[in-house]
């Protein structure tokens, strides 16, 4: 008798080291990466918004059912975080948009992404790798102009499988 049980994996976590996490087109953005995790710091002066992006490997198999994780501290504005992840066949990316006020404390943000709706584009998001099919990307903009500073201590992705 086979027996079937869900165990719940951790997908993907980030090191930060290991990424390359990018300022989006010409936004002028601070972005330091160290042992404690990701600062982003803008004071964006004439288009009013700081973005940085990121994304996880092409090898990665995201299904609608995953969770995405992200300990995340903003000091500054209202965070418009925006993912974007392969659907399963490939052929589209899935699009969701979460935003985070700022706090004093860290906050533990879960994102569910059964909750991301398709995104058709020939260009976007394709063109920001396009030698590579990376399974998501990650972008973190301030939803309103000024002052852009964030800390992410971690982002993780975790996934419940079936295992026989």
């Amino acid at each position: 008798m086979i027996e079937l049980f869900l165990i719940n994996l951790i997908l993907w976590k980030g090191d930060f080291k290991s990424l390359n996490v990018r300022q989006l087109y010409d936004y002028t953005i601070s972005i330091q990466v160290s042992d404690e995790g990701l600062i982003l710091k803008g004071k964006p002066e004439d288009e009013g918004h700081s973005a940085a992006w990121l994304y996880l490997p092409e090898n990665l198999k995201i299904l609608s059912s995953d969770t995405l994780f992200i300990k995340i501290k903003v000091n500054k504005n209202t965070v418009r975080l925006r993912y974007f992840y392969l659907s399963e066949d490939e052929r589209v990316y899935l699009l969701g948009i979460k935003y985070i006020e700022s706090a004093r404390d860290w906050q533990e943000i879960i994102i569910p992404l059964n909750c991301a709706k398709p995104f058709y584009s020939n260009n976007f998001p394709w063109s920001l790798v396009p030698d590579k099919k990376p399974s998501m990307y990650i972008f973190i903009e301030n939803n309103y102009p000024g002052d852009f500073d964030v800390e992410i201590k971690n982002i993780k992705l975790k996934g419940w499988r079936e295992e026989k």
